[in-house]
């Protein structure tokens, strides 16, 4: 026997929820097979198109919170700072962490974050920031601490140093949290930053062994060399090669005018605070590459478990000129299956096209035991995605999983896009920077989901297919199975985050089930509809077309 009812949704612009309940049991509708991963429509982290928005950095969360800093900087005013923002549904609505972005006198050079703890008591995001002082022409280096879960988000000064008038060229932050490095006592939480000096310049690394407090302060000198730029950090533990390791890697140019160079490796020797081994020639590994590289990005296996070396396998990727030709990129890299206590280093070859690729990215998915990366496309436009497991059983086979992950191709100059993986839904986050028509940039986000087919959701006993038809102009259907009584959340945003009209409560039974819902007095475009219980959470892209 059927169940009818319908719920009226006061949303602004007026739409009906007509809920159709079948308290029959059914067999399941899912069609077989695993639809193939895409994304949805580029959402923007923040609508302020005045604001100039640069060097994005993200994060995420093991309960699924993303979260996103990029430097803030206004030449005209002389006033510039650090946003940081949170998402709490994986990137679709954004709300300040941070309520005093600008300084007087200011431009913010760098910024990085990285996201510690698993679990809410611990949970915390660190941001490390580098400002140059117009007036006193010095540069501070300064780590905040933000702790989401308080209803404030003012942060805790957890590391700060001024320098002399020389500048800090890059900066670069990383943690052991996720997975305590076995053998240290206690979490830790490292710092890399680039003092450029008057004859040399000095890599400084600080850390912490101070769970409690959580206050950087033991720090050394990594290298001193001229000319130092570009810096990357990761953290590295396996099961059995448990020691706990940083991984550090950064450019090394033969003069102030060069464009490209060496970049080197280092690593710690023992654990997280102890001293670092010997730089290492990336291009020596490979003398094809000569001195002709750039842009750097490191990560490491930290998941605890082994690959098939019983190690951790760590992977740096970088930008390489094609036949000496600097307009013409590709992406190369090394991995290394002992990387917390070798040099043994391997190349492959991730993008080489007669497209011009670059400003890679990569991270590690210890969900699913695989490396990421996304880098920038500038002959198509397109913000490419791939993968490769940690195993590199085929170096240089990576699975691109999308080529074009941003919709928008023309808006971009320097979109330096940036992966992490979000630990709830297992699904890869990106973020990048387009250029605004004021030329100011804007910051961009994407996630990975499945549009077609049906989505599992077992620990809640509930199976929600996607909207048909899908652009819709009246009305879309959404298929449920559940095997208990549900009650469900559904909320509605457009793609600047703004939430359109207010939630509403949806309750299930048993068997299965469908939504109606009618889409006529939307206006046409793009929605993005979260579904969401006490321990399931479903997003979806809405199109409405008139």
């Amino acid at each position: 026997m059927k169940k009818t009812f319908t719920l009226f949704a006061s949303l602004s612009c007026m739409f009906l929820l007509g809920i159709t309940t079948s308290r029959a049991q059914s067999s399941s509708t899912s069609q077989g097979g695993n639809p193939a991963p895409q994304f949805m429509t580029d959402i923007t982290v923040e609508a302020n198109m005045f604001a100039n928005q640069r060097h994005v950095r993200i994060g995420a969360a093991f309960n699924g919170w993303v979260f996103a800093a990029y430097l803030v900087n206004d030449s005209v005013s002389q006033k510039g700072g650090v946003v940081v923002r949170y998402s709490k549904n994986g990137g679709i609505n954004w709300l300040p962490m941070n309520s005093y972005p600008y300084y007087d006198h200011s431009i913010y050079t760098n910024c990085d974050l990285t996201i510690v703890g698993k679990d809410s008591t611990n949970l915390a995001v660190f941001v490390g920031m580098s400002r140059e002082d117009l007036i006193t022409k010095k540069y501070e280096v300064e780590v905040l601490k933000y702790t989401p879960y308080h209803t404030a988000f003012p942060p805790t000064v957890t590391y700060f140093q001024q320098l002399d008038t020389n500048k800090v060229m890059d900066l670069a932050l990383t943690n052991d949290y996720k997975t305590p490095a076995t053998g240290d006592l206690t979490y830790g939480l490292g710092l890399l930053y680039d003092h450029h000096g008057p004859v040399t310049d000095s890599l400084i690394f600080v850390t912490t062994k101070m769970k409690s407090s959580n206050l950087l302060g033991k720090s050394r000198v990594l290298a001193t060399a001229p000319h130092l730029r570009k810096i990357t950090l990761a953290f590295s533990s396996s099961q059995t090669a448990h020691k706990g390791t940083y991984l550090a890697a950064w450019e090394s140019l033969d003069s102030t005018k060069s464009v490209f160079g060496h970049i080197m490796l280092s690593r710690t020797v023992l654990r997280t605070d102890s001293v670092w081994t010997t730089p290492t020639f990336v291009d020596s590994l490979n003398p094809s590459f000569g001195d002709m590289l750039r842009s750097p990005s490191l990560a490491a296996q930290y998941n605890n478990n082994d690959n098939d070396s019983t190690n951790a396998t760590g992977v740096i990727v970088f930008e390489a000129p094609r036949n000496g030709h600097a307009d013409s990129l590709d992406i190369l890299g090394f991995y290394n299956k002992r990387c917390d206590s070798t040099d043994f280093w391997n190349s492959f070859t991730l993008a080489a096209s007669t497209d011009n690729e670059k400003q890679p990215n990569v991270n590690f998915d210890a969900s699913n035991n695989q490396f990421l990366v996304t880098y920038y496309d500038s002959t198509t436009g397109g913000i490419s995605y791939a993968t490769q497991l940690e195993l590199f059983t085929t170096p240089s086979s990576w699975t691109t999983v999308n080529a074009h992950c941003n919709d928008n191709t023309a808006n971009l100059k320097a979109p330096w896009p940036r992966v992490v993986i979000n630990p709830l839904s297992k699904k890869a986050f990106l973020a990048w920077v387009i250029e605004a028509t004021n030329k100011n940039g804007v910051v961009k986000c994407d996630g990975e989901y499945l549009f077609t087919g049906i989505e599992e959701a077992v620990a809640s006993g509930l199976s929600i297919s996607m909207p048909y038809p899908n652009p819709a102009s009246s009305q879309v259907l959404i298929s449920l199975q559940s095997t208990q009584q549900t009650d469900l959340r559904l909320s509605l945003y457009n793609l600047l985050g703004e939430q359109v009209g207010n939630d509403q409560k949806i309750h299930l039974v048993g068997g299965e089930q469908q939504i109606a819902l009618s889409v006529n007095e939307l206006a046409s475009g793009v929605y993005i509809c979260s579904m969401e219980s006490e321990n399931f959470k479903k997003t979806f892209r809405l199109v409405v077309q008139h």
